[in-house]
């Protein structure tokens, strides 16, 4: 397996730069290890400052507080040429299915 075909890159932000004082956003939380690689995300559909604090609700509708220099993404991801070689083949295939062709 070609390791390179599964490299790929974000932007990253502090949630503190990108949290609006006019209501909610949606971010992505990101973990990253000690090489600063990318290790998991965590979906925040609704963050916003209460009180001049960062806080995101969870799926029961509770309010809980989040560090302002968290990691964020705002889907802005960046895929190598190969990657999307990849992705137009595959969309080809299934169009070709799809149409019977």
């Amino acid at each position: 397996m070609d390791k390179e075909l599964y490299h790929f890159n974000m932007m990253a932000y502090l949630l503190k730069n990108t949290i609006s004082d006019h209501g909610f956003v949606s971010r992505d939380e990101c973990k990253v290890d000690e090489n600063n690689y990318l290790t998991d995300v965590t979906e925040r559909i609704h963050s916003e400052k209460v009180n001049s604090k960062p806080v995101f609700k969870n799926n029961k509708g509770e309010f809980n507080t989040i560090d302002e220099n968290v990691i964020v993404s705002m889907n802005f991801l960046g895929l190598l040429q190969r990657a999307l070689i990849l992705a137009v083949r595959f969309l080809r295939i299934s169009w070709r299915k799809m149409n019977k062709i």
